[in-house]
């Protein structure tokens, strides 16, 4: 795991922030759990949803693309090697649907590859 964090300069603060991360109980009815090949988008004034989470990462991509300011539309997505860059357009899309009419603020994007 080391290795992999050394290779990407600019991953390495997501890694080691989720390295240091204990075990979290969280309540499931407000969990949306995502399988392979799955992605979901959500925003803070979603009650139904406040996390979005998955596990079962091998040889797969979970990416993260958020809105940080205003809406905060979040987007997961569990992808599976080549179909990553299929997926990346789409992800980008439902984030931009959720922000609405918010064009200011920026973007970020974390790719999470084991």
């Amino acid at each position: 795991m080391e290795y992999i964090l050394n290779l990407n300069k600019s991953s390495q603060t997501p890694w080691r922030r989720v390295l240091r991360c204990s075990e979290t109980a969280i309540d499931t009815k407000c969990l949306l759990y995502l399988q392979q090949r799955e992605f979901a988008a959500t925003t803070p004034s979603n009650c139904s949803v406040t996390v979005i989470g998955s596990d079962d990462v091998t040889t797969c991509h979970l990416v993260v693309l958020r809105h940080r300011c205003r809406s905060g539309a979040t987007c997961l997505a569990h992808c599976e090697g080549l179909s990553t860059w299929c997926e990346v357009p789409l992800i980008v899309k439902t984030v931009r649907l959720l922000m609405k009419s918010t064009e200011e603020g920026r973007c970020v994007c974390t790719c999470f590859v084991l």
